[in-house]
């Protein structure tokens, strides 16, 4: 992942809907995304967004035995804030991603 001089984002659900709002809004201000997203077309067409600053991250929350390395992967990227389905908090990543 590259450094860039804004705040590193974790936005749930970035193919569409409030998620894929939220992400370009925050690509555009310069910060980086790591996004989820349920398949690796949609990772490559998120990561298509930005070269340098957008991530996907695949979670197909209705794979229940893909959930917990997912959620161990998000766990490990020092993300300053969290979005989860429409709800911001400032907290760490790790509160959010309980396994």
């Amino acid at each position: 992942m590259s450094k860039s001089t804004g705040q590193v984002f974790l936005i749930t659900g970035v193919s569409s809907g409030f998620g894929r709002a939220f992400a370009e809004a925050a690509l555009t201000a310069g910060n980086t995304v790591i996004g989820t997203v349920r398949s690796e077309a949609a990772k490559a067409e998120f990561e298509k967004l930005h070269v340098d600053l957008a991530h996907g991250v695949i979670l197909d929350v209705t794979d229940f035995a893909a959930i917990e390395p997912a959620v161990n992967q998000l766990k490990a990227i020092p993300a300053r804030r969290a979005n989860c389905a429409g709800r911001h908090e400032t907290r760490s990543v790790t509160h959010h991603c309980r396994a």
